[in-house]
């Protein structure tokens, strides 16, 4: 079950270190603050999310040997997981002064979550047996999301500062 765990952090760190590398210039932060930011909600996130989860669990008695009780708990905590990390990253976006900081935050998050799913999904057996291949490929995965979701958030900003320009161009 720790190889869940381990896929996770990895690929959220991998995703974290380069989009920090990509969005530099966009987000105007010197040395890895935006890495920085996103540990600290990683954790902040799986903590709290851990906590209400586990509550949920214990006081409602699921049965973890059953696959459905499986998918409500690991849907809640995804949830939870998502709202936190999406509240951190759209203050930061906000405080950037970055366009539509709203778009930007649930794209980001999305991302990582579907990433994580889906690696999780195809490595089900494998990470459930507690096999370190998959465990070292999401930080390849995680690089390879990291930098396609990056690309596309520069990229969206570029497009969205133009046409602020183009509007204040037509506007004098």
């Amino acid at each position: 079950m720790d190889g869940f765990v381990w896929t996770a952090i990895l690929l959220w760190n991998a995703i974290t270190i380069v989009q920090d590398k990509l969005l530099k210039k966009q987000l105007g932060l010197s040395w890895g603050w935006w890495a920085v930011i996103n540990y600290v909600a990683f954790i902040i996130a799986g903590s709290i999310a851990t906590i209400i989860t586990l509550a949920i669990w214990f006081y409602a008695q699921f049965d973890i040997l059953k696959p459905r009780d499986i998918i409500v708990l690991c849907s809640i905590f995804a949830l939870i997981f998502g709202i936190i990390t999406f509240t951190v990253q759209w203050f930061v976006f906000q405080k950037q002064y970055l366009p539509q900081p709203i778009v930007l935050a649930i794209f980001n998050v999305l991302v990582a979550i579907a990433a994580y799913i889906l690696w999780a999904r195809f490595n089900f057996n494998a990470l459930w047996k507690n096999d370190w291949k998959p465990i070292v490929g999401a930080v390849v995965a995680g690089a390879a999301v990291g930098t396609a979701s990056g690309i596309i958030l520069d990229r969206y900003c570029n497009f969205i500062n133009r046409l602020e320009e183009l509007r204040e161009g037509e506007d004098e």
